[in-house]
């Protein structure tokens, strides 16, 4: 747990204090839709991607430190660099592209993907980046070189998520049916988790490299051991597609978000569900813990986010300042401030305060 958000819990988990989501600032500059935005590791930084550019701003201010152009089509997904020097960006262009943080430049651009590059994300020690695309494929790349180092194959349909274990050991990759777990270091596949009978969305490592959790069209999300490949849970309660999934630091509470509108909190462990948290008007397309464990927020194509206090299952707040639906959440790693952003060119940075109830 980061220093920021201990703090946080110190000061106002009591009973006495109420929290509530302030807005902090708003980044204004987009005009074709907000499709992804994040925190720099380091907490420093946000990133924001639209329509060709992605943009580059300062958390604590707010300020544009500057927009990243290169791309032709949508910028799906951006990702720091461990050392937070780098971002790449994945894009509808079939592209990749790595750029530098401090001056806003172009390093290299990753080609050979034949379809939409929809996830670009680097390995957690800065060498690598790993790419996924609706090709099929995902691929490999040296970051110093530029050049493709292994490529990942099997999957039919497209890939819907990819992303690199928390300790760079392992890589998941999930498309139609199941999930794919490859070895880093060779690129070979270790286990193929099958028992979906649907589309998969999504994919989340537990934080301790043991479990993974896995999203789908069929209205489950399943619980896997990392190491043996053997389904563990299946976690079965939502009426229609679990779009995302998330476990949480301890890897005892998992999360789904789903199109029935409704967000559930999960225990691992046993697989029956805590809290079913209602609210929404419409499909969830992402619910995400908080780095303490004591938040989640659940994002609508109903343009709201909610805050749900994990504990009680209870909504703490709502936030309907965006006009079209909310396409991205993200909490920062350190401090108890998050962002949301929309279709309707918002991003506004919000930070969790605390006022004492009479």
């Amino acid at each position: 747990m980061r220093y920021g958000w201990l703090l946080f819990i110190l000061l106002f988990s009591t009973h006495a204090f109420a929290v509530k989501p302030i807005e902090k600032y708003k980044l204004d500059g987009h005009k074709d839709g907000i499709l992804y935005a994040a925190f720099s590791d380091n907490g420093q930084y946000i990133v924001t991607t639209g329509v060709k550019s992605a943009r580059l701003w300062s958390s604590k201010t707010g300020q544009l430190l500057g927009a990243l152009h290169g791309h032709s089509e949508n910028i799906w997904y951006a990702s720091f660099s461990p050392d937070n020097k780098k971002l790449v960006t994945a894009s509808q262009d079939k592209t990749a592209i790595i750029w530098d943080v401090q001056t806003g430049k172009q390093l290299v651009m990753l080609k050979g993907h034949d379809n939409w590059v929809i996830r670009a994300s680097f390995s957690p020690d800065g060498q690598q980046v790993l790419t996924a695309s609706r090709d099929n494929t995902a691929r490999l790349w040296n970051v110093a070189t530029g050049k493709q180092t292994a490529m990942l194959k099997g999957h039919i349909r497209g890939i819907a998520h990819a992303a690199y274990s928390p300790n760079g050991q392992y890589i998941v990759t999930v498309g139609m049916l199941s999930a794919r777990i490859w070895q880093t270091d060779t690129a070979k596949l270790v286990h193929e988790l099958q028992g979906h009978t649907n589309y998969l969305y999504h994919a989340a490592f537990s934080q301790d490299n043991q479990l993974l959790i896995t999203a789908s069209e069929d209205k489950t999300a399943r619980v896997w051991s990392l190491q043996t490949g053997k389904q563990l849970q299946n976690l079965k309660s939502h009426t229609s597609r679990i779009y995302f999934a998330q476990l949480d630091n301890t890897g005892k509470k998992a999360v789904t978000a789903a199109y029935d509108n409704t967000a559930k909190i999960w225990d691992v462990e046993t697989g029956t569900v805590l809290h079913t948290l209602k609210g929404h008007r419409d499909a969830l397309r992402q619910a995400i813990f908080s780095p303490d464990g004591q938040y989640i927020l659940t994002a609508s194509v109903d343009n709201t986010v909610r805050l749900w206090n994990v504990e009680t299952g209870k909504t703490i707040d709502g936030i309907s300042q965006h006009s079209d639906w909310v396409t991205q959440m993200a909490f920062h790693p350190t401090q108890p401030i998050f962002i949301t952003a929309g279709a309707d060119n918002k991003a506004i940075v919000w930070v969790l305060e605390s006022s004492q109830n009479n």
